[in-house]
């Protein structure tokens, strides 16, 4: 049964106040579509509007109880027969607020969901919408700031401050992070410029003449007034919430030498009105943008706590409260909880679909049919109908002796090293039992791996014991050519002695190959293949 996590009324004490609940799942209408929850965050924002202190209300309800949750990531599993915009598969988050996701699964208007790339991180799908687009719009929206100069912000270590420093710094921006009081040095895990106390405020020497020019409040009161005392003329300061206790009659006293000789700008912020200000296909873009850099590895994940919505009910809502006091209480370097609901699909790591023999051209849809080994690789190189034939045609002649001339095990051999070095995961699991079948041994392959230079000579670290000369020879060629794209002389001088000229060009083409295919797979992602029944009989068969 789908679960749910609810509140009758709005409470002060809100893991008190939440109730664990099952439910029965609507079937969609034909304007509408199922949503399979698969993670959901506990932010600042959820338990305002628990405690009654935020203006926007939950819409949704189960048993006649509010559901909770306003940002997280889920897939949609069905759809209505009007529903054109959305299809099953997709991720897809909230585009309007007050949804509920903290719940297993819920159906929706099309209308009030965004479809995202795949990610293989559903954490930081479900806080694209509340951490990573609300520090961009921070700081695409509020303030032109130019390389150079300084952002200011209180509670440093929050998910949304971690997400302010790094699109910061994507934009040659620097960032001060100001924590509050007593906090240990251990938990300092920012990337700011530079980390502050609120007692340092403003006097630090650290921040005389640099260029600050915008300040972030998320705590209100005190705090704010000190980051306020921090701005250069003509700084911006913004408030886009209210981490400290004062409440919505709290007040931040602004002097008159800020507001009149210095003349700051001071701003409200919300995240539903900058994206408002954005047609669909704008935030699609953003999204887009977003996940491209967290595959990239240029922004990264805060670090967070995982709540997993498993076992028995009873402990899973203990667990569920246990955080949510936590986060409530907001101890001094307190993560932001995440909840992690367990999934009936399995999560693609590949960044596009794989192609559908169903659906594919006719010729594409054959030779996917015909074939006896179903790897992703296939459904993905099968995008292009025009190139596929002639790349199946290159893997084919690799199989065959008759056609390949090089040795099997120094084809494998090569291909190895390739997706050891280039960290292709992918690449060395379709590959190595092919080289296992046909003799190479687990200490070689093991080696392949293990050995980070070739030197052509008596040298432990080759691993000689191991390694035939022929097979050192052919790994440096191979380290050489990864490096450079090219040879040494000395190299090249082994390498003719222990190949023909007609197995060298071969390897050469071996290596561009299968380096092409490394980079697609690394571009895209692919995921692990099933287990293949019968496949070492396949290989005996068909690879020789």
């Amino acid at each position: 049964m789908p679960l749910a996590l609810t509140f009758a009324m709005p409470s002060a004490r809100a893991a008190e106040a939440l109730l664990l609940e099952e439910y029965t799942a609507l079937e969609p209408k034909s304007n509408e579509v199922v949503v399979e929850f698969l993670a959901a965050p506990v932010n600042p924002l959820d338990l305002m509007v628990l405690a009654g202190q935020y203006p926007i209300k939950p819409n949704f309800q189960v048993n006649g109880k509010y559901v909770g949750g306003f940002d997280g990531v889920g897939r949609v599993l069905a759809r209505g027969g009007d529903v054109t915009s959305l299809a099953p598969g997709d991720l897809v988050i909230p585009n309007t607020l007050g949804l509920g996701t903290w719940r297993t699964h819920a159906t929706f208007l099309a209308n009030d969901l965004i479809a995202i790339p795949a990610i293989s991180d559903v954490s930081f799908a479900a806080i694209l919408k509340t951490s990573v687009l609300t520090a961009y719009f921070l700081l695409e929206d509020m303030r032109q700031l130019k390389p150079g100069d300084w952002i200011i912000q209180n509670a440093g270590l929050s998910t949304i401050s971690q997400m302010v420093v790094q699109i910061a710094h994507l934009r040659g921006v620097k960032v001060i992070s100001v924590i509050r009081d007593r906090a240990p040095e251990d938990i300092w895990d920012t990337e700011a410029d530079i980390v502050l106390n609120e007692s340092d405020l403003p006097d630090a020497q650290v921040l005389k003449d640099k260029r600050i020019l915008l300040g972030l409040d998320s705590v209100f009161g005190q705090s704010a007034e000190k980051i306020a005392s921090c701005l250069s003329s003509h700084g911006t300061f913004v408030n886009y919430g209210q981490l400290s206790d004062g409440g919505p009659t709290s007040c931040v006293k602004v002097p008159h030498q800020q507001f009149f000789w210095n003349r700051l700008s001071f701003r409200s912020f919300r995240g539903s009105e900058q994206a408002a200000m954005r047609s669909d296909s704008e935030m699609e873009d953003l999204y887009r943008w977003f996940v491209e850099l967290y595959a990239d590895g240029r922004v990264k994940m805060p670090k967070v706590n995982l709540v997993s919505w498993s076992g028995d009910q009873d402990s899973l809502a203990a667990n569920i409260q246990e955080a949510i006091t936590r986060q409530q209480n907001a101890a001094i370097g307190a993560k932001k909880s995440i909840f992690i609901y367990p999934s009936t699909t399995k999560l693609s790591q590949c960044k596009i679909p794989y192609v559908d023999p169903e659906t594919a051209p006719s010729n594409v849809a054959a030779a996917l049919k015909m074939m006896p080994m179903k790897r992703h690789i296939f459904y993905l190189l099968s995008h292009s109908p025009g190139i596929f034939p002639s790349i199946m045609g290159v893997y084919s002649a690799f199989f065959q002796k008759t056609t390949r001339t090089l040795p099997l095990l120094d084809w494998q051999l090569i291909v190895l090293r390739i997706a050891s070095s280039l960290e292709c995961q992918y690449e060395w699991d379709v590959n190595a039992p092919v080289a296992r079948v046909h003799g190479m041994s687990e200490g070689v392959m093991e080696a392949v791996r293990a050995c980070q230079k070739i030197i052509l000579g008596e040298d432990k670290s080759n691993h000689t014991g191991v390694f035939s000369w022929r097979q050192l020879v052919i790994l440096k060629f191979v380290d050489e050519q990864l490096a450079t794209y090219t040879n040494e002389e000395d190299t090249m001088t082994q390498l003719l002695h222990v190949l023909t000229y007609t197995e060298l060009v071969e390897a050469i083409f071996v290596i561009g190959f299968y380096v092409m295919i490394a980079r697609l797979i690394k571009a895209v992602g692919i995921d692990p293949d099933e287990d293949i029944v019968g496949l070492e009989d396949m290989i005996k068969a068909g690879v020789n």
